[in-house]
């Protein structure tokens, strides 16, 4: 059955709203929404990887230097070796481990923030808020030259609301994600201006944009993609006048890439992100899953991170995806043919610059942020569709739960989700600010964190209190991030076995980020540092399940803190008499709502 012809693009809006969303003003509306919805992240404060930045800054990070911020781990083995004894790695860290990113100008920006604002945090979410609307203005104004009329303008909110962009305004060590991006379709905004209008400044102010993206973060070169697609499905000219046109850019990217790699940038050793190019089988047997489940959060807002904190939740949230994807690719082909010749071609190359754009974000975790990017074209995706609904019944379910899902869900999850996450941020800073620890005795003192259970109270804890001005001590130890309950059995004055019940470490993707399964620990082998030794007992799938801890002087020395967490609260923790075991249970805490528990 033939489908009926589709109306103009006016009927897609009431008549009497059209005056109020042509041209500009449309747009301009928009951006302000866009700002609108961002403003309650004023309130956040400092958060996680904020406090190693802070660090840095004021040249107190012992692996990050002021210039640099982005880097986590030195892949250095005696250096690695000395922040697991004195804190804050784990004792179970690769001695190999490197995370660095190369992203000057970001930090450039954020060493800005510092002078300028000391330890105002809303001054400096404030500042990235100026970044999201530079951004904005960027996409909007490639997306007006693209998709001109109402199907442009509802491309440009659906990207605006996403709430796949929350986290990446939220949290300041996102800045170089804004910054790179900004810069990245800044310059795709002027060879799209150059290549449709012969504007040669267009030619170097693009390939401006992509350099001083490619300073602030390896997202921008995730940009190229859609001057490809742009240049296989729009550009004007010859085949070879369009590999003309984009050759100095991806020259550039090239030269990048071999730069980037060649001098050690990445991670390795962990499990957290998987190089194409270190381990390329490793990665393309986790594209499949990654990519399922990033197309179910672009189309139907699922929640990504759910498959990167439960295993058990990969297939579900991949078979999500294999739906989404199924029922939009069924509604593109029903429409694709009463779509004008123009907007064709202008959804056709944003949709297909989106899926150039994804492939770098296959290699870590899953996460919605991961999709600032390429939500472009999925929201050119969904605006086609949702805009067929407003013309046609037989779209309307698809398209009705489109503008439900990311137009007014969107909307308030960006609203709900801001004070929320405070609120959760406000309740670590309370439990380290309230830790039980003796600020006279602290420096000659090293504390133990048996069962800390997430990132945030196992490492961070420590940067807190010292932002905070509280004395650094002489060592920090997180013992076992595992979400479980704990067996501590007391073996000798100087000795313990900890036991992960119903459970084994390493299985969380927090620890996986310190030790990859392809370096796993064994039975039998024991990992010495200055002060303790680690001795595995027993393993199971992933890590250990049962280890031995052995320390120079006996468990009571003063120079030992013990803490545990209980009941929400960061406690002193009594260890058992020898001979006797002490049951640690979990604690279902607010970092649950993070997915670090």
């Amino acid at each position: 059955m033939v489908s009926p012809p589709l109306a103009k693009d006016d009927d897609a809006v009431p008549s009497r709203w059209a005056h109020w969303v042509q041209g500009r003003r449309g747009y301009a509306l928009v951006v302000a929404l866009g700002t609108l919805l961002a403003l309650p992240t004023l309130a956040t404060g400092f958060f996680l990887d904020d406090y190693a930045h802070l660090m840095a800054i004021d040249g107190r990070n012992p692996v990050a230097g002021p210039w640099n911020l982005y880097v986590f781990a030195p892949g250095d083995a005696a250096e690695t070796t000395r922040l697991i004894d004195e804190g804050p790695f784990p004792w179970f860290t690769d001695p190999n481990l490197r995370v660095e990113f190369f992203r000057p100008l970001a930090s450039a920006t954020m060493r800005l923030d510092r002078a300028l604002f000391g330890d105002a945090a809303w001054a400096y979410h404030l500042h990235c808020v100026l970044w999201r609307v530079a951004l904005l203005l960027a996409v909007g104004g490639v997306v007006r030259r693209v998709l001109p009329g109402g199907l442009g303008l509802l491309t440009f909110l659906l990207f605006t609301v996403d709430e796949a962009h929350w986290f990446t305004a939220l949290w300041w060590s996102h800045r170089h994600t804004y910054v790179a991006a900004t810069f990245g379709f800044a310059g795709l905004l002027a060879h799209l201006h150059w290549r449709d209008t012969g504007w040669r400044p267009g030619r170097a102010l693009a390939l401006l944009g992509i350099t001083l993206g490619l300073l602030s973060g390896e997202i921008a070169l995730t940009i190229l993609g859609y001057f490809c697609a742009y240049e296989l499905c729009a550009g004007t000219g010859r085949p070879r006048d369009r590999m003309r046109a984009i050759a100095p850019l991806l020259l550039l990217g090239a030269v990048y890439v071999v730069g980037y790699t060649g001098s050690g940038f990445g991670a390795r050793a962990g499990d957290c992100y998987v190089s194409p190019i270190a381990t390329p089988l490793a990665f393309l047997a986790k594209v499949p899953e990654r990519f399922l489940i990033l197309a179910a959060t672009q189309f139907f807002s699922w929640p990504a991170e759910l498959a990167a904190f439960a295993r058990a939740a990969v297939l579900p949230s991949a078979a999500v995806g294999a739906i989404a994807l199924g029922l939009v690719a069924r509604a593109l082909r029903r429409i694709w043919p009463h779509i004008e010749p123009a907007e064709r071609k202008g959804v056709a190359w944003l949709a297909l610059g989106g899926l150039l754009a994804l492939p770098p974000f296959l290699s870590p975790f899953t996460s919605g942020r991961l999709l600032l990017v390429s939500s472009l074209g999925g929201a050119a995706v969904i605006a086609v569709i949702a805009r067929a609904a407003w013309r046609q019944r037989r779209f309307r379910s698809l398209g009705g739960a489109f503008i439900a899902l990311h137009v007014m869900g969107a909307a308030l999850a960006w609203l709900a989700l801001s004070p929320g996450f405070a609120l959760v941020n406000r309740h670590f800073e309370q439990a380290a600010e309230n830790a039980p620890l003796d600020d006279t005795l602290i420096a000659d003192q090293q504390v133990m964190v048996i069962n800390p259970q997430d990132p945030v109270l196992a490492i961070y804890t420590l940067a807190m209190r010292i932002h905070k001005g509280h004395p650094e001590p002489a060592a920090w130890r997180p013992l076992s991030l595992a979400p479980h309950d704990h067996a501590i059995t007391r073996t000798a004055a100087n000795t313990f076995n900890l036991e992960v019940l119903d459970g084994e470490m390493l299985a969380t993707l927090a620890e996986s980020i310190a030790r990859g399964a392809d370096n796993p620990l064994t039975v039998g082998e024991t990992l010495r540092f200055e002060d303790f030794e680690v001795a595995i007992l027993e393993k199971g799938a992933r890590g250990p399940k049962k280890v031995a801890f052995r320390f120079r002087a006996p468990l009571e020395d003063p120079r030992y803190v013990w803490l545990a967490w209980e009941n929400g609260l960061l406690r002193r923790f009594e260890l058992p008499a020898v001979g006797e075991t002490r049951i640690l249970r979990r604690t279902l805490h607010v970092a649950a709502l993070l997915g670090g528990a």
